[in-house]
């Protein structure tokens, strides 16, 4: 097999994507977090400042060793509950640095910081992912920059700027999908004048893992294009289903334009044939609408959702999880999501039969201890949160 050193390798086309352990060595603020014998749909618990969210940015890393135009997309997932760009954001070069390893903020001063290490494995074959991070410092040539921001109207002959980066090095053994496990390496040179549009005409991977952050239900753009590949399969009867199972007033969901014919919304339409857009729906009807597109666009492959609970009322908990309990099968998705509430682990269990217990697992995960994940099997979630009553988030 010929590999290109500057493309990430690519698994086979039909290998579905299915863990049955992830061990975070180190990935932020989490050492040695080991996830073993996972399930179908694995829920993350914790207290607040557990990891669990950091987790499933490890996952989703780990998938996308080489898209560092993906990494970037994962750590903003986090700055804030909006879709839109806020003062306090990070740069592009602190979004990155912060996902290694760190205990304070002094650890830059020597230029360098601690490894990633992500490791996971399904059977006998075992991928393993590990980046190194350093600051440098350099002189970009004036055409560099004006390429790079595509200003082709400035001056050819400008001055040299000088300025500082990161140096991301990314090593891996990769073996699930693969015919063969190969060892595969490339570096990632950003700059804080250039951003990442260095990295956006490099050749892509491709895997299928969503990431559904907990106001992802507001991301017009990602839905649309997440629905029309629904359209475009014929799934979109099952997002259908779904939402006159959450109301029956409705009828199913449509893409429309504006009236320029410039721009695509989404909307519902009513059964007395009524049309609205969605953005003037509840956010419950939304954040169903965005967990079931993430989950048909992850078909054979994993979804992560950050606080599974977001925007759902505790109605509607039983039916969002009974649907998603059906849909994980049908379209051969691997499920890990966090959540803070004792209601969503309650409707989740609910959702499957004991002949079912096995598809589901729980972690707790605790925060700086040796021993510090706790697993629940789909039988054990059903006894002691179900019938018992107890709470296993702390």
């Amino acid at each position: 097999m010929v590999i290109d050193p500057n493309r990430p390798p690519r698994r086979q086309r039909n290998a579905p994507l299915y863990i049955d352990s992830f061990n975070v060595g180190a990935f932020r603020g989490l050492t040695e977090v080991r996830l073993e014998n996972l399930s179908r749909i694995n829920l993350l618990v914790g207290s607040n400042n557990a990891g669990k969210t950091s987790i499933l940015e490890a996952i989703a890393v780990h998938f996308n060793a080489f898209e560092v135009v993906e990494w970037y997309n994962i750590a903003r997932t986090r700055e804030g509950r909006s879709v839109t760009p806020f003062a306090d954001a990070l740069s592009t070069l602190d979004s990155l640095r912060w996902m290694f390893p760190s205990d304070n903020a002094l650890m830059w001063d020597d230029g360098n910081a601690l490894a990633i290490h992500l490791e996971s494995s399904r059977g006998d074959a075992t991928d393993i992912v590990t980046a190194t991070c350093k600051q440098t410092r350099g002189v970009l040539p004036y055409e560099m920059i004006r390429r790079a921001i595509g200003n082709n109207r400035a001056a050819p002959d400008g001055e040299p700027v000088e300025d500082v980066g990161l140096l991301i090095a990314v090593k891996a053994t990769l073996a699930q999908g693969m015919l063969l496990p190969i060892e595969h390496a490339m570096d990632f040179q950003i700059w804080s004048q250039l951003g990442l549009r260095s990295e956006m005409n490099r050749p892509r991977g491709s895997v299928n893992l969503q990431f559904l952050a907990p106001y992802g239900h507001r991301s017009t753009p990602q839905n649309l294009r997440r629905l029309t590949e629904s359209t475009h399969s014929g799934t979109r009867n099952d997002i259908d289903a779904l939402l006159r199972d959450l109301d029956e007033r409705l009828h199913g969901v449509e893409i429309i334009t504006s009236e320029d014919g410039r721009t695509p919304k989404i909307a519902v339409r009513t059964k007395k044939g009524g049309l609205f857009p969605l953005a003037v729906l509840g956010d419950g009807v939304r954040r169903a609408l965005s967990i079931a597109l993430a989950l048909q666009s992850a078909k054979d492959g994993i979804l992560l959702i950050d606080e599974i609970e977001a925007a759902l009322h505790v109605s509607a908990l039983d039916r969002v999880y009974r649907w998603l309990s059906n849909a994980v099968e049908t379209y051969n998705v691997q499920v890990f999501a966090t959540t803070h509430s004792l209601e969503a682990i309650d409707a989740i269990i609910k959702a499957k039969s004991p002949a079912e217990h096995s598809d589901l697992s729980g972690y707790n995960i605790a925060p700086s201890e040796k021993e510090n994940v706790k697993r629940y099997t789909g039988g054990m979630l059903h006894r002691l949160v179900h019938q018992r009553g107890l709470d296993i988030r702390s």
